[in-house]
């Protein structure tokens, strides 16, 4: 196992990749660069559940090994976050949620994530998570 330090964190740092996330990125692990996270375990990050509050943006897989199966990625928040795949269906200035697979929804709670601007036809958010 991959040991992680949480010293000093502002706005990214290095987190173990869920074991449910880990199996849909197997294929190419360099595919959730870019998709939204949520905290799942200790040290530990994934696509979550549907409706999950986002804890940030994965920026870097920064280490995979095959032998333990352990993926670590740094992950970014405290910033705005461009082309975060959603429905379509959100409005700006709506609390978004984590969708389940990388991507936001609208959010029925309060959550640290807002959408700032959205491309309906393209089904992208520019979102803003704190």
């Amino acid at each position: 196992m991959y040991e992680l330090s949480f010293n000093g964190l502002r706005n990214s740092g290095t987190f173990h990749v869920a074991a449910a996330t880990k199996s849909t990125i197997q294929s190419d692990p360099k595919q959730i660069i870019g998709k939204v996270v949520t905290i799942t375990g200790n040290g530990e990050v994934g696509y979550g559940s549907a409706d999950d509050e986002p804890f940030g943006v994965v920026e870097q897989v920064e280490f995979v090994s095959t032998n333990d199966d352990d993926y670590v990625v740094t992950v970014a928040w405290g910033q705005t976050f461009e082309d975060i795949k959603c429905a379509g269906t959100e409005n700006a200035g709506e609390f978004l949620a984590c969708n389940g697979t990388g991507g936001v929804k609208t959010s029925v709670e309060h959550t640290n994530c807002v959408a700032l601007d959205v491309d309906q036809s393209a089904t992208l958010c520019a979102i803003k998570i704190i």
